[in-house]
């Protein structure tokens, strides 16, 4: 969609319908988040280590998915029904829905004593892909709701067809977390791996 239009077709508002409830439920997370109660997992080690891959796979789905998905529908010769629409918005919600529950999952129960603090720097990460997923979903919306005051309000009433989910400075200060306090080398080791991975393999 560009400055020069000042309607908006029905595919557009057919996929702005659309993404509202995925607004809503990524708005839901963060209210909802749980309040951490119970014993710490005895087995902390193994699930941070699933934790961590699952963050780094959730992203790339996150990233790859929605960026499919914007081209599939939105593109020029994108020509897909009310139902297509509808089914390619559901299928990209099966991310955001597990993304939420890992999200939800790192609260469910406090993290070991000595290393507390380090639950929301963990948490972090997934969190920022999620509030980017939301960022970019609300502009998309608004700007297909609202394309007269659009272009004062973003610069353009361009709509990108393309995310960038960066966490780089969640990464960060995790990573000088883990430094400062010297965690253990094992899960440590992990951490810095996942960290590696996501800075150096970013689409």
């Amino acid at each position: 969609m560009g400055n020069e239009e000042t309607t908006v077709s029905e595919t557009f508002r057919t996929f702005g319908r659309e993404i509202k409830p995925l607004i809503a439920e990524i708005r839901d997370a963060f209210v909802d988040r749980p309040v951490p109660i119970g014993r710490p997992a005895s087995d902390f080690g193994r699930v941070a280590n699933s934790w961590i891959g699952r963050t780094g796979d959730l992203r790339r789905e996150l990233l790859q998915g929605f960026n499919a998905l914007t081209t599939r529908v939105l593109s020029p010769e994108g020509g897909l029904s009310r139902e297509e629409i509808r089914a390619a918005v559901a299928a990209y919600r099966v991310h955001i829905a597990d993304a939420v529950g890992l999200f939800h999952e790192m609260w469910l129960r406090p993290f070991p004593a000595g290393i507390a603090e380090a639950q929301p720097l963990f948490s972090s990460i997934i969190e920022k892909i999620l509030r980017c997923v939301l960022m970019t979903l609300e502009e998309m919306a608004d700007i297909i709701d609202n394309p007269e005051t659009a272009a004062d309000k973003y610069g353009s009433t361009m709509i990108h067809l393309h995310a960038s989910l960066d966490t780089e400075a969640e990464e960060l200060r995790l990573n000088s977390w883990c430094e400062r306090h010297r965690w253990s080398a094992k899960r440590r080791d992990l951490m810095l791996g996942f960290l590696a991975g996501v800075l150096f393999s970013r689409d």
